[in-house]
C-alpha cells in the first residue's frame, strides 16, 4: 500500500563529488524495503522513500555511515521552565520522541533545557514548540548550533594552517639551497626535528584521510581519502626508514608527505566552504515552495514533501497554493503569480502545455 510508505530527506555529510552521491544511491537500493532513491550531491542530501515495515531509518543511517559518510539532523537546545524533576525530564523526552522526525532529545532538569536533534523535512520548530506547550512547559530561549558546514568548515581551516605553517618548516630544514646559510639546515638534527614535524601532521591532519579510507575499506570501495592515505603514509615510512637510527638526507621526503596532506586539507576547506555558500543560496530559494504537495501515484492522491517529487509525477495544486516544483500544465486552466520570479504584479494566463515555476502562486 501506497499510504504505508514514507518519505523523508537526510542531509549527508562527507560527499566529495557526484560519484559519491551515486555510490550511496546505489547502496541505499539495495536495502529491503527501499522503495525509491535520490542522492543530490548539490544540495548534500539523500531522497528515500521506504516500508518502515521493511527497513528502519535507522538502517538506512547505517548503510550511509557504513560508505564513509554521515548522516546530520538540525540540532536545538531549548530552555524549558517548569521542568522540576527527572520525572518531569523523561515524560518530555517520552513525549518528542513519539513525533515524527525527531531524531533525539535529551533533558537535563538541573539546567532546564532540552536538545533536540531533528529532521527539518519531517517536523518544524513550531511544532516541536508546540508539544513542549501543551505539556504545559513554556519555553523562555532557543540556540541552534551552527550549520554543519560551519562548524567543518572552521576545523579544516585550523588543521590546513596549522598543518601548512609546519611544513614551511620542514622544507627549510630539508631544503639544500638554504644550508649555506642556515646551520641547521639538512643536519642530523633537522633529520629528527622534521620526523617530529611531520608526525604531527601526519596525525594531527592525516587522521580524516585515515578515518575516511578505513571507512571506505568497510564499504568495499575506494575514495580521495584512501588515495592521499596511501601516498603519503608511504612518503612518510620511506622516510622514517631513513632517518632512524641514523640519521640521512636521501631519501626522505617528510617535506612531501606534510604539504600533499596539508594542501588537500586546504582544499577541502575551501570545497566546503564555496559549497556552504552554494547551499545556502539555493535553501533561500527552496523555502519559497511549500514543504508539502500532493501528487497522484497509482489514481491515489498523497501528500509527500516537496523535496520527494520525481520527473514524471502528477502534482495537484489548488488555487491560491504556492506551485512546489518547476513542471509543465497537464490540466486545467488558472492565472499564476510570477511577481517573484519576474517582478510582475500581473497574475499570467496558464493552460496545458504552459510551463510553470516553482515557488510560483496558482491564483
Amino acid at each position: 500500500m501506497i499510504s504505508d510508505r514514507k518519505a523523508i530527506a537526510l542531509r549527508i555529510a562527507g560527499m566529495h563529488c557526484a560519484s559519491c552521491a551515486l555510490r550511496i544511491e546505489d547502496r541505499l537500493r539495495k536495502l529491503p524495503g527501499v522503495v525509491r532513491v535520490n542522492v543530490s550531491f548539490a544540495s548534500g542530501k539523500a531522497y528515500v522513500v521506504f516500508d518502515p515495515k521493511l527497513v528502519e531509518l535507522r538502517d538506512i543511517e547505517r548503510a550511509v555511515e557504513e560508505l564513509g559518510y554521515r548522516v546530520v539532523y538540525e540540532k536545538v537546545s531549548l530552555k524549558v521552565s517548569g521542568l522540576r524533576d527527572v520525572f518531569d525530564a523523561k515524560m518530555l523526552e517520552e513525549a518528542l520522541s513519539k513525533v515524527e522526525g525527531i531524531v533525539r532529545a535529551s533533558a537535563n532538569y538541573v539546567k532546564s533545557n532540552i536538545l533536540i536533534e531533528y529532521n527539518p523535512a519531517l517536523t518544524s520548530l513550531e511544532d516541536i514548540k508546540e508539544v513542549i506547550s501543551n505539556l504545559g512547559f513554556d519555553i523562555t530561549s532557543e540556540e541552534f548550533e551552527l550549520p554543519t558546514e560551519e562548524v567543518e568548515a572552521k576545523k579544516l581551516r585550523n588543521t590546513a594552517l596549522v598543518g601548512l605553517a609546519l611544513s614551511a618548516v620542514i622544507m627549510i630544514l630539508s631544503s639544500s639551497e638554504l644550508s649555506p646559510y642556515l646551520p641547521l639546515a639538512r643536519t642530523p638534527l633537522s633529520a629528527y626535528i622534521s620526523l617530529a614535524l611531520a608526525s604531527v601532521i601526519q596525525v594531527g591532519v592525516g587522521w580524516r584521510f585515515y578515518l575516511g579510507a578505513l571507512r571506505a575499506a568497510r564499504g568495499k570501495t575506494a575514495n580521495m581519502d584512501t588515495l592521499v592515505s596511501l601516498g603519503t603514509t608511504a612518503a612518510f615510512a620511506l622516510s622514517a626508514f631513513n632517518t632512524i637510527p641514523t640519521p640521512r638526507w636521501e631519501g626522505v621526503y617528510f617535506d612531501a608527505s606534510a604539504m600533499v596532506l596539508s594542501l588537500v586539507q586546504l582544499g577541502k576547506y575551501l570545497e566546503t566552504k564555496t559549497k556552504g555558500k552554494a547551499s545556502a543560496v539555493v535553501k533561500k530559494l527552496l523555502e519559497a515552495r511549500p514543504k508539502k504537495a500532493r501528487v497522484l501515484r497509482e489514481g491515489v492522491e498523497v501528500e509527500i514533501p516537496s523535496e520527494m517529487i520525481q520527473v514524471g509525477d502528477i502534482v495537484i495544486v489548488r488555487p491560491g497554493e504556492k506551485i512546489p516544483v518547476d513542471g509543465v500544465v497537464v490540466d486545467g486552466h488558472s492565472a499564476v503569480d510570477e511577481s517573484m520570479v519576474t517582478g510582475e504584479s500581473i497574475p499570467v494566463e496558464k493552460k496545458p502545455g504552459d510551463e510553470v515555476v516553482g515557488g510560483t502562486v496558482n491564483r
